[in-house]
This record gives C-alpha cells, structure tokens and sequence, in this order.
C-alpha cells in the first residue's frame, strides 16, 4: 500500500510540468491509458514477495495514473466552466464516477460468481481501455492549457 501511495505522491509533485510540457490533453490520456497496464501484475502474479511487489508497481502505477489524469481534469474543468458553474459541474462529475459504483459492483459480483475471480478481473482490465480510447477519439487530445 505504501509503493502505491508513493505513485500517488509523485503524481502531485509531477502532474504541473507533465502538462506544461505534454500538454493537458495527451496527459489525461497517457494517465487513464496507465489503469489497463497496472492491472497486469494483479493478473500474473503469484504467492511470495515477488508478486507482492509486482502488485505494489502495479498499484503504484494505477495511482499514478489516477492522480494524474483527477488533477488534470480539474484544472481543465476550473479553466472551462464560469465560476457559477463549477458546482454543477462538480456534481454531474460525481455523479458520473461515483453514481455507477453500486451497479458496477453488483455486475462485478455477479461476473466473479459465474465467470470466476481471474476471469473477471481479465475481462475488468480489457475495459479499463475504453476510457483512453474514447477520449483519444475527442478534441480533447490537442488541448493545450496556457499558464495561469
């Protein structure tokens, strides 16, 4: 959990520059495209230190990835929105990420029961890169943020 935390950590020190020089656009991408990737160790790893530390590079890279693309969004939106909008924004936001968890979970209990553990956490993975690929298909992939 700790080497997870720490991908989480450098994010926040690194996100600024990443987007001064990649631009806010294609680090949102490369962000989001992280979460299929760090599943990997999860799939593949076994008893014993080596796979708890292959599991921690992979956790580490998911918050990363997470922590990137959350600062960056949000500094987009701040920047997009009039100020009087930004709780709404701020709401329809939540209620897109947060509001689905109950059914996904429910979806996801349903697939490991029937499917079994692996599997599912295969199938779960191969999803995580509809979220980069849709959003590469955006104009959001040329935006640029000027400096405040």
């Amino acid at each position: 959990m700790s080497i997870g935390a720490s991908g989480g950590f450098l994010a926040s020190l690194t996100t600024p520059r990443l987007t001064s020089r990649y631009g806010a656009g294609p680090v949102m991408i490369t962000a989001l495209a992280l979460a299929p990737a760090s599943q990997l160790p999860l799939l593949l790893a076994s008893p014993g230190l080596a796979g708890q530390l292959g599991i921690g590079c992979g956790l580490f890279a998911q918050l990363f990835g997470a922590v990137t693309h959350g600062l960056t969004q949000r500094t987009v939106r701040q920047r997009a929105c009039a100020p009087d909008m930004q709780g709404r924004m701020q709401a329809t936001g939540q209620w897109t990420a947060f509001g689905l968890r109950p059914f996904a979970a429910l979806l996801a209990g349903y697939a490991g029961t029937t499917l079994g553990l692996r599997t599912t956490l295969s199938l779960g993975a191969c999803l995580l890169v509809l979220p980069p690929m849709r959003l590469a298909l955006t104009s959001i992939r040329t935006l640029r943020l000027a400096a405040p």
